[in-house]
């Protein structure tokens, strides 16, 4: 047991929970667990039946208490996946390459209902109404 005061640590005390249930439970079944005590332990532990299989896995391997500790999820906070250089790197071109506005802003001083069918490249469909060309100059 860890010498840091882990006794009353609240993480500490399920692993012990743990433990001793999945300890029970091969002393009950040295040879071949069977699915249905398998699954008693999981709900009386509150697992799924794979977290269960895990931790049996991992308790068997090592025969101690700390790898059932819940380990928690994902990486820890604040670290990276990448170097920061990489990182600078691609932050930079999603600023400078990426994040570009999709259309062309409207020009200032453009008359949002002068007709611009002959701008209109797209045969077989008709062009936007002057109203929505307005709306798109005044975003």
């Amino acid at each position: 047991m860890p010498d840091d005061g882990a006794e009353n640590d609240p993480a500490w005390m399920e692993a012990c929970r743990r433990e001793e249930a999945i300890r029970d439970l091969l002393q009950r079944y040295p040879d071949r667990l069977t699915s249905s005590a398998v699954e008693d332990v999981a709900w009386e532990l509150g697992l799924s039946r794979a977290t269960l299989y895990r931790l049996i896995e991992r308790y068997r391997a090592a025969r101690t208490v700390e790898v059932l500790v819940d380990r928690g999820r994902g990486r820890p906070k604040g670290t990276l996946g990448i170097e920061p250089a990489r990182d600078a790197l691609i932050r930079e071109f999603l600023e400078c390459e990426y994040l570009k506005p999709t259309r062309p802003p409207c020009r200032p001083g453009a008359s949002a209902s002068a007709p611009h069918t002959a701008e209109y490249d797209h045969p077989g469909r008709a062009a936007p109404e002057n109203r929505t060309k307005g709306r798109l100059c005044a975003l």
